[in-house]
């Protein structure tokens, strides 16, 4: 029964989770970047090749589809969406191009990690930091 914000509640709460201390966000909103970006301590792109992430959302399908994740909101069951595995498909085509070109002014608090043990690398030294 998910259903999307209105985008103004959205914004709202987008502009008071950057206004906060301490914040993680996940996702792409394109624009709404600006702030949050600005705000960024550390910015990280998750820059897999298309046929692991592909692969990966298809097997997340079949392993959940008609029960909710647990890393998902209550009442909403994963299913397959063709529009989303074709956005899947197409984002490093289409979107990608767009992303890189809106962090490239923050480059210096961005890391682009293209596979597990970047991303295993990093929280490795996140840990060691905190």
């Amino acid at each position: 029964g998910w259903q999307a914000r209105p985008r103004i509640d959205f914004e709202g709460a987008l502009a008071a989770a950057v206004e906060r201390e301490r914040w993680v966000i996940d996702g792409n909103y394109f624009g709404l970047s600006a702030r949050r970006l600005a705000r960024a301590d550390l910015i990280v792109m998750l820059d897999y090749p298309r046929a692991v992430t592909f692969r990966r959302v298809v097997k997340r399908i079949a392993q959940w589809r008609g029960r909710v994740r647990p890393d998902s909101a209550a009442g909403c069951p994963e299913q397959l969406d063709l529009g989303f595995l074709w956005y899947v498909w197409r984002w490093q085509a289409t979107k990608r191009p767009r992303w890189l070109e809106i962090v490239a002014p923050h480059r210096d608090r961005a890391v682009q990690l293209t596979g597990d043990a970047e991303v295993e690398q990093l929280v490795a030294a996140l840990r060691l930091a905190s």
